[in-house]
């Protein structure tokens, strides 16, 4: 791929957030208030490699400053050492886009077997993390026959993506703020994305044009 159509690729990523959430909200919102309108008593664990894991650290530092939910982040090897200390009053999400990823599938099943409560989320229905778990959100960002035995399954492009990123850190965030019955103050994200989007495009532009 050139360095234009890396660009035009990164640009397009970025233009395609707010209609990405306007997507991916309203449909994990409705299946979030199912699955854990019960919310937690114990502490939502916030697990994956990667980006996954960068964008559960975010959801948990948001966590905590805006509803005071008990959060962690974990890198998914870290629950091999962790698990021990997870019971049933714990909520485990274990986000991997392929529904692959080695790590992150184990970490979803050594929570299961401490007694914790394990969703996964992944854009694979019937991969072996949906497969391993009785729980799962599916934010279908990523069309199916991309998710083929590839090294990065789930990336159409070469270059960073930020689909799978943003969907997975609203689909946590989300899950976060119904825990503490705040999930209605999210209403206007996709709105106010897109309008911010639209007003850093020249910005985004740029910034691309320079990185390549």
């Amino acid at each position: 791929m050139s360095s234009a159509e890396c660009e035009a690729s990164m640009l397009a990523e970025i233009r395609e957030q707010g209609k990405l959430l306007r997507r991916v909200l309203p449909r994990c919102r409705a299946e979030i208030e199912e699955k854990c309108a019960t919310g937690a008593a114990g502490c939502l664990h916030l697990v994956g490699c990667g980006d996954m894991y960068f964008a559960a650290s975010q959801v948990a530092a948001l966590g905590a400053l805006l509803w005071g939910l008990p959060t962690r982040a974990w890198r998914s090897m870290e629950l091999r050492w962790a698990h021990p200390q997870l019971g049933a009053d714990d909520l485990v999400v274990c986000a991997s886009v392929s529904g692959r990823t080695p790590r992150t599938l184990e970490a979803a099943l050594l929570a299961r077997r401490a007694g914790a409560r394990v969703l996964g989320i992944t854009d694979n229905p019937g991969a072996p993390l949906d497969d391993a778990l009785e729980e799962t959100l599916i934010l279908g960002t990523t069309a199916l026959e991309l998710l083929g035995n590839k090294p990065y399954a789930g990336y159409r492009h070469i270059i960073a993506q930020t689909q799978t990123f943003t969907a997975v850190l609203a689909a946590e965030l989300v899950l976060a703020a119904t825990l503490k019955g705040a999930g209605a103050d999210l209403a206007g994200i996709p709105a106010r994305v897109g309008y911010l989007v639209g007003a850093l495009d020249a910005p985004a532009r740029e910034l691309a044009g320079v990185f390549f």
